[in-house]
């Protein structure tokens, strides 16, 4: 069995990714047959457990230094139930510091979790996207409406389809429409 890995990134921060991942996550395990997981990878500004107001778990952080640690057990701890089919694995760390990711920590928990689950969306900081394409069954990249949000989302796709092995579907969200009174590109545009 091999769930679903979807990859949400916002081309410009405030584009909406964090949301967007977390209402499709939402969706999927309300409109689809089986469980799904929702990972927020940025471990010092991520906004998933927020959003569903729910307190992170723990250990989130300990796994990934240690990945000899990533087994169910891990799971059932460090994930919060948001539903019957929902589940978050999230983490709220110092700030100030960058958490450790242990070789081959991301592919012990991306292997259990897809694994574990029917679907498996990831909330992902643009920064490490690079990194992690190779664990994507398919990304999404959000922006806004902006000349600039167009640009980014544009480059950030030309830098995934150019990848070595990256051949997983990539399809640009058009977030916040409509929400700004300038700036924003007329559709034809």
């Amino acid at each position: 069995r091999h769930g679903a890995v979807t990859g949400v990134v916002s081309a410009r921060g405030g584009a909406g990714g964090s949301t967007v991942a977390v209402n499709l996550a939402w969706a999927l395990s309300v409109e689809t047959p089986g469980k799904c997981a929702l990972v927020d990878l940025d471990l010092r500004f991520g906004t998933a457990a927020m959003m569903l107001d729910l307190e992170p778990g723990r250990g989130f952080k300990e796994a990934l230094d240690n990945p000899g640690r990533i087994d169910s057990l891990f799971m059932e701890r460090a994930m919060v139930r948001a539903s019957d089919n929902l589940s978050l694995l999230a983490g709220e760390e110092d700030v100030a510091l960058e958490p450790a990711v242990a070789d081959g920590a991301l592919d012990i928990l991306f292997d259990l979790l897809a694994g574990a689950f029917d679907q498996v969306v990831v909330d992902l900081p643009r920064w490490r996207l690079a990194e992690h394409v190779g664990r994507l069954d398919r990304l999404l990249l959000v922006t806004e409406p902006s000349l600039a949000g167009l640009r980014d989302a544009l480059r950030l796709k030309e830098a995934v389809e150019g990848l070595p092995d990256a051949e997983l579907p990539v399809v640009v969200v058009l977030n916040k429409g409509g929400a700004a009174k300038n700036g924003e590109l007329a559709v034809a545009d």
